[in-house]
């Protein structure tokens, strides 16, 4: 009898912990997956062929995983339900940058439907595949295989979205050290495939070398010379183009992604896109060959006229040059020349019909649609010294390019002899808090400015721009740790959107710089002063804006920061947001010590986060968008005071336990 009263008075402690304790491990409500799920992964053939099939190679694994999600919610936004164009997706993503859209990781294959909703994906799901590695050409090549295996059309295009390095590849993949597809790579991974267009949304993709190396399986190759925003390809008007006109030819489909994309940009200003007819480049090789025979004869008596007239093709690289302006001055600067003169006209003339499209904006109007590799001396090589030295192993191994050209062997005589040019030298500048700076910048240029943090606070950084058009950006220097961020900038775009750049952000001690730039004369106000955070109580409901973004690129770094005295006890702080957006949230407690430091995308619900305060202190709340663009409301709610948490779950389980245990045994003593 004694044995079983021990039993039941263990039995009925357990139900009491175990059931506060249930309680509190479900106070958080669970994860809801809000994407569509279907478990067809094995998707038979499709015997009907349409006009159109684009595969989307979207490559999320890394920094641009919320501008990957929003490029495939543009496509299901402008998609209308056809027989004529059929769109196959690929996205892969990681778990560091956005919670949108139900929040996966892994990657999938969706078959495009249409969905206005920008919140979810609407999208059938043909495959899920885990992690995978983007960086890798033998991953494209199973989707573009997979693809073409049971879709039929009789066009097909390849979209390729994510970092683009020139020369060097596409498509980072963060998850897989950083893996990336070389130009060659690629070549090898589409081995016996083809598309009729390729196009890339991606940094500095438009080069003669890669559009040559990728001629092997596509006949037209679209892409930017410059760099891109994220997000900058407008998808939603693209896809509805072509679904009102599904007969149009690759080269059509070509200009309307590079005419959309800068009719997204109302005040252009760097960006270029061209569209590029593969099949005629064999030509123009040839005729680069010849050009590049006869300038090695000029060596190396000529070496300081070539020179000059490399230093004289107006760009603002000192290892690429766009290929067209190239042509161009050296008709004029061999004009005497009627041998290298005649070459140069052929070239011209075989480099017209390669451009099929051309969009450049105001201040790249060099940019005629393809790049070459020409450093200006043997110290502007940039990354890629493989170009003149075979001996190297590298992202250039065997381009077809250097095989097939003598323009390498052109640039390594050049190289040889060519004089050294020095860089240009910056004026570096050391600032002081609360003094106003003027600011005086001619023509393209940057000036370089050096900043002491002494202690951990706000910082305002504002140029008042009063003329012209200035931007800005801050690294930290020196091997510090100022603020957290790789870098920070701000690229208000004057005067259509205000004449003042703006960059707010807490700072540790340390040393930054600010580079601030120009696109022509321009003048302006430099200040830099501590801000002051705004003080607010529970359950006080703030409101606001994020600054308009262009594309998903936020015009300024700007963060909200709030101060509140707290007591101890658990508190939700809550953050909802008009339209997806990047956001980074930081709370801070009163030794000025960074406590949260998130990236999130927001679903455009609301984003909580549970904290729990042990002290009394006075807390700022700090929050801000990486991608900008919408309205934001931001509230802090007490759950449960410290005392009342331990009231509940701890003497009130003791409390019942020993009332438990009495009654138990006062019903023995009766029974006896």
């Amino acid at each position: 009898m004694r044995n079983s009263l021990k039993l039941k008075i263990g039995i009925l402690i357990s139900l009491v912990f175990f059931s506060n304790f249930h309680l509190v491990i479900n106070n958080n409500p669970p994860r809801i997956e809000t994407t569509n799920r279907n478990e067809d992964y094995l998707h038979e053939p499709n015997s009907d062929v349409s006009k159109w099939l684009l595969m989307v190679y979207l490559d999320g694994d890394n920094e641009f995983e919320l501008s990957a999600v929003d490029a495939l919610n543009e496509f299901e936004s402008g998609y209308s339900q056809t027989s004529e164009v059929d769109v196959i997706i690929m996205i892969d993503r990681i778990p560091d940058y956005d919670r949108s859209a139900g929040d996966w990781t892994n990657a999938r294959y969706y078959h495009l439907l249409p969905d206005n909703d920008p919140m979810t994906i609407g999208s059938k799901i043909l495959m899920e595949l885990g992690e995978v590695n983007m960086g890798d050409g033998s991953t494209l090549r199973q989707f573009v295989h997979w693809t073409q295996g049971r879709f039929s059309a009789e066009k097909q295009a390849l979209i390729i979205f994510n970092h683009g390095k020139g020369l060097s590849g596409i498509s980072w993949d963060y998850s897989s050290n950083r893996d990336y597809i070389t130009p060659n790579e690629l070549q090898n991974a589409m081995n016996g495939l083809h598309v009729d267009l390729v196009v890339t949304e991606a940094c500095s993709m438009g080069f003669l070398e890669i559009a040559y190396e990728w001629r092997s399986f596509t006949d037209y190759f679209a892409s930017s010379q410059n760099q891109m925003l994220i997000e900058s390809l407008n998808y939603q008007a693209v896809i509805e183009e072509l679904i009102a006109n599904p007969s149009m030819q690759p080269w059509e489909l070509g200009e309307v992604f590079g005419r959309t994309y800068m009719e997204v940009y109302t005040y252009c200003t760097f960006q270029t896109f061209s569209v590029i007819n593969c099949t005629s480049l064999p030509t123009l090789v040839d005729s680069l060959t010849n050009l590049s025979v006869e300038l090695s004869n000029l060596l190396p008596s000529e070496s300081k006229n070539i020179s000059n007239i490399r230093q004289s093709i107006e760009g603002l690289s000192n290892s690429v040059v766009d290929l067209g302006t190239m042509i161009n001055t050296m008709k004029t600067e061999f004009y005497e020349n009627q041998k290298i003169l005649s070459i140069l006209n052929e070239l011209d003339a075989e480099y017209s019909n390669s451009v099929l499209h051309n969009f450049n904006s105001r201040s790249s109007q060099e940019k005629t649609g393809l790049e070459i590799f020409f450093p200006i001396d043997n110290q502007s090589l940039s990354y890629w010294e493989q170009y003149v030295n075979d001996s190297l192993t590298g992202d250039l191994n065997d381009l077809d390019f250097l095989n097939d050209t003598q323009w390498d062997d052109f640039l390594i005589n050049y190289l040889q002899s060519a004089p050294i040019i020095p860089s240009e030298i910056h004026d570096i500048y050391f600032l002081r808090m609360n003094r106003k700076y003027n600011l005086e910048l001619n023509g393209k240029q940057r000036s370089v400015f050096v900043f002491q943090a002494d202690m951990k606070g706000i910082y305002n950084f504002t140029i008042e721009v009063t003329s012209g058009d200035i931007g800005f950006y801050l690294e930290n220097g020196f091997s510090s740790e100022t603020f957290e961020t790789d870098f920070m900038y701000s690229n208000v775009v004057n005067p259509e959107q205000g004449n003042i750049e703006q960059i707010i952000h807490w700072f540790n001690p340390g040393i930054c710089y600010i580079f601030i730039s120009s696109l022509g004369n321009a003048t302006g106000i430099l200040e830099i002063s501590l801000s002051r955070t705004k003080t607010i109580e529970v359950n006080q409901e703030i409101t606001g804006e994020f600054p308009p973004a262009v594309g998903l690129i936020p015009p300024k770094t700007v963060h909200n920061y709030y101060s509140i005295f707290l007591e101890p006890g658990n508190y939700t702080l809550m953050i909802n947001s008009s339209w997806p957006v990047g956001l980074e949230v930081s709370v801070i407690n009163q030794q000025n010590r960074l406590i949260v430091d998130f990236l999130y995308g927001i679903p455009g619900e609301n984003y909580t986060y549970q904290i729990n305060l042990v002290e009394d202190h006075l807390y700022v709340f700090g929050f801000g968008s990486y991608t900008g663009t919408g309205s934001f409301s931001f509230i802090i709610l007490m759950d449960t005071p410290t005392d009342r948490i331990s009231f509940y779950m701890v003497i009130l389980p003791i409390t019942l336990c020993i009332i438990t245990t009495i009654f138990l045994l006062s019903k023995k003593k009766s029974k006896e």
